[in-house]
Parts: structure tokens; sequence; C-alpha cells
């Protein structure tokens, strides 16, 4: 009778060991499930995070100033943040892929006067922002322009010219008729702080006209209106990667301008 209530007492001892041990062993699961799955939680909300700062550009009708946004941010990030970055490199994020197609947008840019030959516009039919140099360095030299040309004139000054553009800027038919020449460099001096003294300065060729024609061009393309669609306009422009970050957006001209 003794040894069997010794015998019941060690088993009974076992089979609390083994509940107790049961229990830590679910708790343990269950803490590493819950860690588990609050990494990927904060993953998510990281990826959600990271999109929502594009995310707002996909859609219909993306203003081309918006879009100059975008680039900025583009372009800042793949220099630091993403794989090829400075800072980023650790991480393996891809860089962006932007793409731009102007398109019917391009119809819209055209300098004030239109007959100068030596004119060379400021946009191209299209842009790529991927993260090499080769890529982001045609856009960066679009923005560096304009930069430029908001340097050198004040806000007032820039849009009294281009409204002005077609008497001031005259063309070659009538740049040897000196009384009309004169009439032109009278009525650029009247709009800017900066005189200058003779027509040959804002002659065709010249870099003041050419600023403000890539002026009036970047004023067109801030007006005109950017769909993000994909090249053949049926389904969306914005591509992800398998962790869920944007990875490419592609914007069209849509030809649309305010």
């Amino acid at each position: 009778m003794e040894n069997a209530v010794k015998a019941l007492t060690m088993a009974g001892s076992v089979l609390i060991a083994l509940v107790i041990i049961g229990a830590i062993l679910l708790v343990f699961n269950n803490l590493n499930s819950y860690q588990k799955v609050s990494d990927q939680l904060k993953k998510d909300e990281k990826v959600l995070e990271f999109n929502n700062q594009f995310e707002t550009y996909n859609r219909t009708d993306v203003r081309g100033s918006d879009l100059l946004s975008l680039i900025n941010r583009v372009i800042d990030y793949n220099e630091r943040q993403s794989s090829v970055g400075t800072e980023g490199q650790d991480l393996g994020y891809k860089p962006i892929v932007l793409t731009i197609n102007l398109r019917e947008a391009k119809k819209n840019m055209a300098p004030p006067i239109t007959k100068d030959d030596t004119y060379k516009s400021l946009f191209e039919n299209s842009y790529m922002i991927s993260g090499t140099a080769n890529d982001e360095k045609k856009m960066q030299e679009v923005l560096n322009r304009i930069s430029e040309i908001q340097n050198e004139y004040t806000q007032t000054e820039l849009s009294e010219l281009t409204a002005s553009a077609s008497s001031i800027f005259i063309g070659k038919k009538t740049v040897d008729n000196e009384k009309e020449t004169e009439k032109s460099v009278e009525k650029y001096n009247k709009i800017v702080k900066n005189q200058i003294s003779n027509y040959s300065q804002i002659a065709p060729g010249t870099n003041i006209r050419k600023m403000i024609y890539n002026y009036y061009e970047s004023i067109q393309f801030k007006r005109s209106y950017f769909d993000c669609v994909s090249e053949n306009s049926k389904s969306s422009g914005v591509e992800y990667d398998t962790n869920g970050r944007i990875i490419k957006m592609n914007f069209v001209g849509n030809g649309k301008v305010e």
C-alpha cells in the first residue's frame, strides 16, 4: 500500500512537471509567434510609410508642378537611401524607376516664338530616373536650369517678360530694323532691374532669350497634367517589389493644361 502511494506521488510529480514544461513551451511559442507577428507588423508599417510618400501621385491628372516635387523626391531617395545610394547600400532596397513621357503635353510647351531656329527646347520627349547617373543627369540639368533662371530674375520680371516675349524678342525679319530693335530694348528695360545697352544682348541665340523661353516652357510643364498609367494606358503605372515597396512609376502627359 505504501509503495503504491509513493508510486502515485511520483507519477503525480512527473505529471505536474510535464504540465509545467508544456505550459512554459506554450508560453515560449506564443511569445515567439507574437514577436514574429510584431516584427511583420513593423515591416508592414515601414513599407506603408514608405509607399505613402509616393502613392499620393498614383492617380490621373497629376499636375506637372507636383511631378517636379516627385522627381526631386525620387532623385533624393535614389541617391541616399536605395541600394545604389550613399546611406542605403546595406538595406538593399531597390531604387525607384520613374519614367515621364510628355506625349500630348509637349505640344503645349513650345516657346512663345516658335520661328526662332536657334532655340533648343528645355524639355525632351521623355525622361527616366532609375538611380543611375546617366538617366538622372538630363532631368537634373532641367531642374538646375529652372533654378538658374529663377535666381537671375524676380518672379514679377519673369511673368512680365514671358507675357511680352513676342514684342521683346522679335524675329529675324525685323532685327535689321533699328527702330524695332530699340523698342525691344526699351520694353525689356522697363521690366527688368538689370538693364541692357543694345539689342544684341537679347537677339536670337542669346542666353537671355533662351532663359525666358526655358522659363515659359517650365511654366507650361507645371500647368500640364499627367496620368500615372502604363505605357499603353490600360493599367496602373505603379509596380511593387516582392516586399510591397514601390519600385516603378510611369507618367504620361494627357494633353490637359490649366
